[in-house]
C-alpha cells in the first residue's frame, strides 16, 4: 500500500532536518576526536632553532596558548584533589552520562522563575566543551550543541581521563593579566608548590574559587574562601570521600596563601608572533590540537641579547641625555627591535618592548611610527650602490637647514648637540650624525643622494 501522497511531502522536512543534524553531530565528534578523544592535548608543541646548522630546542610549551607547566595526571595527585572538585562543581559526575538531568531540572526551574537564565546546571564535561567549541552566551540555541558534545565526550572517555582533562583546563581567574589555567598553574600561584602536594584544606579553598575566580580571591574576599571551602569539605564528608578526622583537621587551618608565582615561556614576544603566523598557515584548530614541532629561525643567544639591551637601553639613554630624562616622566621610553638574517630573511630576534609582563603590545610589529635614525643605511644605499660614494668619503657634519615651504624650515640635531666636522660615510650613520651631508667642492655624494634626511630629531 503506497503512502499518501500528503504524508510524504510531510516527511521530507523531517527527514532532512534528521539529516543535517546527523551531520552536524558527525563534525562534532570528528572536532572532539581530533582534540580530545586522541589524547593529542598532552602532547607538547616543540620549538627548535635551525639558525646556526643543526636543530636545537628552544622550548616546550602545552596548551592552547603554549605554557610550559606540563599537563597533569590523575595518578600524580591525592584522591582528595579530584574529589574537591567534583564536590564543588559536579557531585554525581561518576554517576551521570555527560549530563546531570537533576542538575538541569534543578537550573530550569530557576531559569523559569527568574524568566531568564541564572543557572547552567553544567556538568564538567559540559565545562570541558564550552570553552574549546561553543562561545559563552547562555542562551537555550548554545545548550543543545553543548548537551551534545558532553555525552560524545562521556562515551567515548573513561571519567578518569574526562576528569583530568578537566583538572588541566580549569579557569582559575587572571593574574598579572593573563589567564590562569588548571590545578598545577593555580598550586603554584597560591600555594607555592605543585598541585601534587597540596593538603585537603589547599584542594577544597582551590575548588571553591572556580565558580567566580576573579572576584572571590584570597585577597579579595578571604572570607567567602573559607565559607566555600568548609561548604566543599562538608560535601566530600558527606560522600564518604573523607573521614570525620580528615574534615576537622582540614577546617582548622587558615586561609592562607602565598605570593607565587606562573612558569613562564622563554621569548614571549617572538614565540608569540610565531604562533600568530602558523595559525595563519595551518589554521587554529592544527595548533590546538598540540604535538607540534616547529622549526624557527630564531637564534637563541641573539634573541637574549636583544631582550637583555631592551631592559637595559632605555635607562642608559636617560642617564646620559637629560632631554629624553624629561621626556620619559610623561611618556616612558619603550623598544622595539627587529633582527633579520639578510641571506635568508629569516627572523633573528624579536623584541617588542621592554618588558613583555608590564606590556605585551608588540612594538617591532604593530607600532607605527617614523623610523628615525633606522632609516640612514636607505638613504646611504643608492649613493653608495651607484659607487658615487666608498665608505671613505668625507661628509660634513655641521649644522644644517632646509626650506620646506615658505613658512618652514627643518633643521635637523645630532643626540648630543655636537657636531663632528668632516666624517667618513662609515662613520656617519654609526655616531648618527643627523648633519652629515655632501662636503663641499669635489664631493662625489649628489645632493639627492645625501644621507641627510627627515628622520632625526628636528629643532
Amino acid at each position: 500500500m503506497r503512502a499518501p501522497r500528503w504524508l510524504l511531502i510531510l516527511a521530507l522536512p523531517v527527514w532532512a532536518a534528521m539529516a543535517a543534524a546527523c551531520g552536524y553531530a558527525a563534525v562534532l565528534n570528528h572536532r572532539l576526536t581530533r582534540e580530545l578523544i586522541s589524547h593529542r592535548w598532552r602532547e607538547p608543541t616543540v620549538i627548535v632553532s635551525a639558525a646556526h646548522g643543526p636543530e636545537a630546542r628552544v622550548a616546550i610549551l602545552y596548551g592552547i596558548d603554549w605554557r610550559v607547566t606540563q599537563p597533569v595526571t590523575l595518578d600524580a595527585l591525592p584522591p582528595y584533589v579530584p574529589n574537591a572538585f567534583m564536590a564543588a562543581e559536579d557531585v554525581r559526575f561518576r554517576q551521570h552520562m555527560g549530563v546531570d538531568p537533576i542538575g538541569i531540572v534543578r537550573a530550569g526551574v530557576r531559569d523559569v522563575m527568574a524568566r531568564r537564565i541564572v543557572q547552567g546546571g553544567s556538568t564538567i564535561d559540559q565545562q570541558i566543551v564550552k570553552p574549546r567549541f561553543l562561545s559563552q552566551a547562555r542562551t537555550w540555541r548554545r545548550k543543545i550543541p553543548e548537551v551534545l558534545l558532553a555525552l560524545l565526550l562521556d562515551a567515548q572517555l573513561s571519567k578518569d581521563e574526562i576528569l583530568e582533562i578537566y583538572l588541566n583546563e580549569v579557569y582559575f581567574g587572571h593574574s598579572a593579566g593573563k589567564p590562569v589555567l588548571g590545578i598545577d598553574e593555580a598550586a603554584q600561584l597560591y600555594f607555592g608548590k605543585d598541585a601534587s602536594r597540596l593538603r585537603l584544606d589547599e584542594a577544597a579553598e582551590l575548588a571553591g574559587m572556580i565558580r567566580a575566580p576573579n572576584r572571590d580571591t584570597p585577597q579579595k574576599r578571604p572570607d567567602v574562601i573559607r565559607a566555600r571551602r568548609d561548604f566543599v569539605l562538608g560535601v566530600m564528608r558527606s560522600r564518604s570521600w573523607i573521614t570525620d578526622a580528615q574534615y576537622t583537621e582540614a577546617r582548622s587551618h587558615g586561609v592562607a596563601f602565598v605570593n607565587g608565582s606562573i612558569p613562564v615561556a622563554p621569548y614571549p614576544f617572538y614565540l608569540r608572533a610565531l604562533r600568530a603566523e602558523i595559525v595563519s598557515a595551518v589554521g587554529l584548530r592544527t595548533v590546538l590540537e598540540g604535538g607540534l614541532t616547529i622549526v624557527s629561525e630564531m637564534d637563541p643567544a641573539a634573541q637574549r641579547a636583544a631582550e637583555r639591551v631592551a631592559r637595559l637601553a632605555p635607562r642608559q639613554l636617560q642617564l646620559r641625555y637629560d632631554w629624553i630624562a624629561a621626556e620619559a616622566r610623561t611618556e616612558p621610553l619603550e623598544v622595539a627591535i627587529l633582527s633579520v638574517d639578510p641571506r635568508s630573511g629569516g627572523i633573528r630576534a624579536l623584541v617588542g618592548g621592554r618588558d613583555y609582563h608590564l606590556s605585551s603590545f608588540d612594538r617591532a610589529q604593530y607600532m607605527r611610527r617614523q623610523p628615525g635614525s633606522a632609516f640612514k643605511p636607505f638613504a646611504y644605499l643608492p649613493a653608495i650602490a651607484s659607487k658615487r660614494a666608498t665608505p671613505a668619503t668625507l661628509l660634513l657634519d655641521a649644522p644644517l637647514s632646509v626650506d620646506v615651504s615658505d613658512h618652514e624650515t627643518w633643521s635637523p640635531h645630532n643626540y648630543d648637540e655636537q657636531y663632528r666636522g668632516r666624517v667618513t660615510v662609515r662613520e656617519a650613520p654609526k655616531t648618527s650624525a643627523c648633519g652629515a651631508s655632501p662636503t663641499p667642492p669635489g664631493s662625489s655624494v649628489s645632493t639627492r643622494s645625501s644621507p641627510t634626511s627627515r628622520h632625526c630629531r628636528s629643532g
